[in-house]
Parts: structure tokens; sequence; C-alpha cells
């Protein structure tokens, strides 16, 4: 087995026991439920039989503690500009919820759009939000504007440290700016690749734990650039 291939597999195992600690306890939290071929949407989905066909619609419906629980699929309809940014966003978690995959990042995207056809960022955390099990595939920003919340983080732009991001595979983003991957927030057992930026090609400013860096590309920090990185594997990133 291939060094890259013995650490995702890793990471898999490791990402099991961190789930097990984000999932949500009976009593403690509104589930609300997304599945892209749900038959019957109605607000405020918490249950499968009335899912919401996209993200948005059940982060709007949801509830700071609540829990969003995403069934297999690409989603990249429904979101808006980020908070004070003019940049489009598929997924704006702008309140403090934990937003979840059923079957983990090979089964379940959050898809933004490469500059070409118009740019948009997959996704956007606020303070104390959690995004966890899906992979994050070409994001990209516009390269005007204000420099962090407009220009950087293609694939996710987080408020602070306290937005976490976990068993997430993020991968084919670019930024204008810094962050072609993410900017900002917590990872936990993520694989960043083959995503690009002027300054940070996989991250930029993150605190980032037993992730995968693969094949990132930047002016400067071709995997990384700022930030903090522990029990991390870089491989073939280049600046």
């Amino acid at each position: 087995m291939s060094t890259l291939s013995q650490t995702i597999a890793r990471l898999a195992l490791s990402s099991v026991v961190l789930l097990m600690g984000l999932a949500p306890r009976a009593g403690f939290a509104t589930e609300h439920f997304v599945d892209i071929n749900s038959p019957g949407p109605s607000a405020p989905y918490t249950n499968w039989a009335t899912a919401a066909t996209n993200i948005q619609d059940a982060v709007d419906a949801s509830a700071p503690g609540d829990v969003v629980w995403v069934t297999n699929g690409t989603y990249s309809m429904g979101g808006r500009t980020a908070p004070q940014s003019l940049q489009m966003t598929a997924v704006v978690i702008d309140r403090a919820i934990t937003v979840q995959s059923v079957n983990g990042p090979w089964a379940t995207y959050i898809a933004g759009q490469r500059a070409t056809a118009g740019p948009v960022r997959c996704a956007y955390l606020t303070n104390g939000a959690v995004l966890s099990g899906f992979t994050l595939k070409n994001g990209s920003t516009t390269n005007n504007g204000d420099f962090l919340r407009d220009q950087s983080g293609g694939g996710v732009l987080c408020e602070s440290s306290s937005a976490i991001i976990s068993n997430c595979v993020i991968t084919a983003n670019a930024a204008a700016g810094n962050g072609g991957g993410i900017v900002s927030g917590t990872l936990y057992n993520c694989i960043i690749t083959v995503n690009s930026a002027s300054e940070g090609g996989g991250t930029a400013s993150s605190t980032v734990y037993n992730s995968v860096f693969n094949g990132n590309e930047a002016a400067w920090g071709g995997g990384a650039n700022g930030g903090s990185l522990s029990n991390c594997s870089l491989i073939g990133n280049t600046a």
C-alpha cells in the first residue's frame, strides 16, 4: 500500500472516532434532513419524508445547536452571498449548527463553480459551526472586492478557528487571494488536494490536525500558509 493510501486509511479510522464525538445526542438538538431526491420537501424538514432538497434550506430552518443530516448526492444549489461579502457561496452556515453527511465524503459532495462560468465558493462557516463528512470541490473566488471575504477561501471561508471541518475532502478549488482550499477554521482528519491560490494553496491561517496535503500549489506556501499543522502529511505541494 502506498504512503498516501496508508495515510488516507488512517484518517478514515480516526474520523470514525471523531464523528462519534460529534454525533447529536437525543434531547439536545433538533434534527433536520436533506435529500436531493426528496419527494415532498416541507419546512422545517425534521424527517426524511419531508427532507429539504438542498442544504441551504435546512440550514435556514435550523437554530443554534441543531444538526442537519445530508444524504448522498452532489449539492450545488440553494446558496447565497457569504456575510459581509459579494462572493456567492453554495452553502452558507451562518449559525452554530452541525451539518453532517450520512455516508461520508465519498458519497456526499458540495460543489462550487470555477471562475470560468462565474465563481462560487463551496461553503462559509460562522463561529461554532461544524461541517463533517463532505467532499468540497470546484469552488472558486472572484479576483476583486474584499481580499479576505471575496477573494480568499475558494473551497471554504471560516469566520475563525472555532469553525470546525472534519472528515472532509477539499479538492480542486481555487482562490485569487489566500487559501485555495480553505481560510481559517480548525480541520480534523481531512484530505486537502489539488487546490490553488496566490498564498496557501491548500490552507491559509488554519489549524490542521491529522490531515493530508497533496498536490496543492501557490506562489507562497504550496500546501499551507500561516496557521499550524499537527501530525499531517505533505506530499507533492509546490510554490
